[in-house]
């Protein structure tokens, strides 16, 4: 609790860490002492401003540790090194086609990147205390296992001890909206949030409800597959292998290929270039906002957040998608939800999954 309350406030006294706590000044005094001697706190050398005796001020101690997080998705591989501040040190990327790849190949190419940046980084980094790994799917996070990963083509594989027989270095994985949930309330968007509702919107969609900090996991730590909810029993065939689901009418991969019965579009980007003439290309980036609109609202009926933000690939490349979400939500959401909470855009962006995995790395680390 006091490392956290040192990390949300970058620069603490010993008093205010008391009068935040609860505790008494010996308590702190005596929990400072010990978090210095592990190296994990230092002292600024700079004193609080004000009337009354000034104190010294405490802050992380950034070199204490450092985290290795890596982000997977279908279409590209992810690494970075953080210190203790959660400042990424150096990142690399791999574009591979990771969901037709052999899991041991990916493994392969993971190891092969994390390798290469402790390279990088042996004149920095004193020493790698775990590594956090965030993936689209259904993980039991405990085991390490993903259990199921539509988007990978993967099932039942044994992630955490592949990597962990690799590099000798504990490793922790989760889904990957839970790490970027997990981010946001640490560093970006949610900080000062008590019940928020992260909405991530790209080759999938899911959601994460975070209650005071931590995650409503569910029976098997797979509550918040909101793209799997069925809209029509008839509809359109989800990669999952079942019809109607949500992400069939918001995912990108979707739209493109709706876009494909209409006009040759390779990507998101010619579908959002065509909406500015084409009536057909508006009409469906049209449609997805009011369904990322309709499941918002029906969201905030079920948990009643006070924040919901919104992330992901879609919404980072064309951020105006947030505005017409938003107006979007306002016609579906119940009249007694209304002003109850705010929608607010990822203030990590593209950088909440990397970010995410190393704080689970660190909290894991922390809790040995």
């Amino acid at each position: 609790m006091i490392l956290n309350l040192i990390k949300v406030h970058r620069l603490i006294s010993r008093a205010q860490l008391s009068k935040l706590s609860k505790m008494s000044a010996t308590s702190i005094s005596r929990i400072i002492a010990e978090l210095i001697n592990e190296g994990l706190v230092r002292e600024t050398g700079q004193t609080s401003s004000g009337v009354g005796r000034q104190a010294v001020l405490l802050e992380l101690n950034p070199s204490a540790i450092f985290t290795i997080g890596v982000e997977i998705d279908r279409e590209i591989i992810k690494a970075a090194i953080f210190d203790f501040s959660a400042k990424s040190i150096t990142e690399i990327h791999q574009s591979t086609a990771v969901n037709n790849s052999d899991p041991n190949e990916a493994v392969d190419q993971i190891c092969s990147l994390i390798l290469s940046l402790i390279e990088k980084t042996a004149n920095e980094a004193a020493r790698y205390c775990s590594v956090g790994i965030g993936l689209p799917g259904v993980i039991n996070s405990d085991e390490g296992v993903s259990l199921f990963s539509a988007q990978m083509n993967w099932k039942n594989i044994q992630l955490k001890s592949l990597v962990e027989e690799r590099l000798g270095i504990p490793v922790y994985i989760d889904n990957d909206q839970k790490v970027k949930a997990l981010a946001e309330y640490s560093y970006g968007s949610a900080q000062n949030s008590k019940s928020t509702l992260f909405i991530g919107i790209g080759s999938g969609v899911g959601s994460v409800l975070m209650v005071n900090g931590n995650v409503f996991r569910g029976g098997s730590n797979s509550a918040g597959e909101i793209g799997h909810t069925t809209i029509d029993p008839n509809g359109i065939l989800c990669e999952c292998g079942r019809r109607g689901c949500l992400q069939t009418y918001i995912a990108d991969w979707a739209l493109i290929q709706e876009a494909n019965k209409l006009s040759p579009t390779q990507n998101i980007d010619q579908l959002f270039e065509a909406s500015k003439t084409e009536s057909w290309a508006s009409s469906i980036i049209n449609r997805a906002v009011m369904y990322c609109g309709m499941m918002i609202s029906n969201a905030v009926c079920m948990y009643n957040p006070d924040s919901v933000i919104v992330s992901g690939s879609l919404v980072e490349s064309y951020p105006e998608l947030i505005t017409m979400i938003e107006e979007q939500c306002n016609k579906f959401v119940w009249e007694p939800y209304k002003d109850t909470f705010k929608i607010y855009s990822s203030e990590l962006g593209g950088s909440a999954n990397l970010i995410g995995a190393s704080v689970l790395a660190t909290n894991k680390y922390l809790e040995q």
